[in-house]
C-alpha cells in the first residue's frame, strides 16, 4: 500500500505558531483520514494542486491562498485535519446563508463533529461553522481568542473569500473580515474564481502581505457554453419551452438563474418548481424539496456561490450574468461528479 507523500515545502514555518504546537502526522495517518472523509477504501486526491493545498493546511502555513476549480475538492483543507488526531478547531466562515448550511449538511454526511456558532455560543468541535455577519462581530472575536489562549485553535478558513471585495458594496461585513487576523493563527482563503489581477484587492481587505499561493487552472472542460438569442419570445416562454425541451432524468437537476427575486418567483410559477433568493422565509425547505425530488430550481445567485449540489446538468441564465466571476460561480454548481453539463446565457 502507497501513502500519500509529504510535498517539499520550503522553510516549515507557521508565521504565529510555535512549530511544537503543530502537529505531524505520519502517511498512514493521513490515508486513513482520507479514507473516513472521502468515503474511498483507496481514496486519491483529485490533483497535485489539492494535495499541495492539503499538506499545506496541515503544516499550517500561512497565510495560504488556495485557487482550485469549481469541484475541485477545497475543503479538504479543513475536513481531513478535523478527523486526525488532536484535531484542535478549525474556524470556517460561510459568507452566504445557503453555504453555512450547505457544509452543515456535507460535514453530517461526513459524519465530522462541528458546531454552527451563534452569539452567546462557547462550546466547540473540530469544525466551527460561522456566518461572515457574525464572524465579523466583537462576540465572535472574543470567542475565537478564548479558543486560541487555550492553544485550541489550529486555523481560520474563509471559503469564497473574492467575495470579500466582490460582494462588499451589498454586504459590508464581507469587508471587515479582515479583522480575523487579530486571532493571531493560521489562515487559509479558499476561491476558484480570483483572477491574478484581482490579487491585490483581496491582500487589502484581508491585510496579508507575504503570502503562500497555490493556484491550478479553473477551467471546467465539462461545461459546454451557449448563448440563445429570444428576440421574438417572451423570456418566460422561451424558458418554459427549454425547461419542456430538456428532460432530466432521474436524480439530475436544472437551474435557471434570475437577476431579480421576482424573476425568480415568475420562473418558479411558470415551471412549477422551487425558488430560492435572499427573502424567501422557506429557502431551505425549498432546497431540501429540490434534492429529495430533483428537477429545476429558479435561483438568484444567493444559490450561485459554494454549494455543493449533485446532479446539476443543466444551468440557465435568464439575461447577461452580473459579472465574469458570477458566471463562473454559478455555472460551476454543475457537473461536480464530473458529469457534462449545459450552459446557455
Amino acid at each position: 500500500m502507497v501513502f500519500p507523500s509529504r510535498p517539499r515545502f520550503e522553510a516549515a514555518t507557521t508565521g504565529v505558531l510555535p512549530l511544537a504546537t503543530v502537529p505531524v502526522y505520519s502517511g498512514e495517518e493521513i490515508h486513513e483520514g482520507l479514507k473516513k472523509v472521502l468515503s474511498q477504501e483507496e481514496p486519491e486526491f483529485r490533483s497535485d494542486e489539492q494535495r499541495e493545498a492539503v499538506f499545506a493546511a496541515l503544516d499550517q502555513q500561512t497565510p495560504l491562498i488556495v485557487v482550485l476549480p469549481t469541484g475541485g475538492g477545497k475543503t479538504l483543507t479543513f475536513t481531513l485535519p478535523a478527523i486526525l488526531r488532536d484535531p484542535g478547531v478549525s474556524i470556517v466562515v460561510a459568507p452566504f446563508n445557503a453555504l453555512e448550511k450547505d457544509y452543515v449538511r456535507r460535514l453530517q454526511l461526513a459524519h465530522i463533529e462541528h458546531i454552527v456558532w451563534h452569539h452567546g455560543e462557547a462550546r466547540y468541535a473540530p469544525v466551527v461553522v460561522v456566518s461572515a455577519d457574525r464572524a465579523a462581530t466583537t462576540g465572535f472575536i472574543t470567542y475565537g481568542s478564548m479558543l486560541r489562549k487555550r492553544k485550541l485553535l489550529r486555523r481560520v478558513v474563509l471559503d469564497e473569500c473574492h467575495l470579500a471585495f466582490t460582494a462588499s458594496d451589498y454586504r459590508p461585513k464581507l469587508r471587515q473580515l479582515g479583522h480575523l487576523q487579530v486571532l493571531r493563527c493560521p489562515m487559509i482563503l479558499l476561491t476558484a474564481t480570483l483572477p491574478p489581477i484581482r490579487l491585490d484587492e483581496l491582500r487589502e481587505v484581508m491585510h496579508i502581505s507575504d503570502f503562500r499561493l497555490i493556484r491550478m487552472s479553473t477551467v471546467r472542460a465539462n461545461i459546454r457554453y451557449m448563448v440563445r438569442r429570444c428576440p421574438n419570445k417572451s423570456a418566460l416562454k422561451l424558458v418554459k419551452e427549454m425547461a419542456r425541451l430538456r428532460r432530466l432524468g432521474p436524480g439530475e437537476r436544472g437551474i435557471f438563474y434570475c437577476s431579480s427575486r421576482d424573476g425568480t418567483e415568475e420562473v418558479a410559477k411558470v415551471l412549477g418548481c422551487p425558488h430560492y433568493h435572499s427573502m424567501v422565509d422557506e429557502k431551505d425547505a425549498a432546497v431540501e424539496k429540490w434534492l429529495k425530488e430533483a428537477g429545476f430550481m429558479a435561483a438568484t445567485g444567493a444559490l450561485g456561490t459554494g454549494g455543493d449540489y449533485p446532479g446539476i446538468i443543466y444551468i440557465v441564465h435568464i439575461g447577461v450574468p452580473y459579472g465574469m466571476i458570477d458566471f463562473a460561480q454559478e455555472t460551476g454548481r454543475g457537473g461536480r461528479a464530473g458529469e457534462d453539463v449545459d450552459s446557455i446565457i
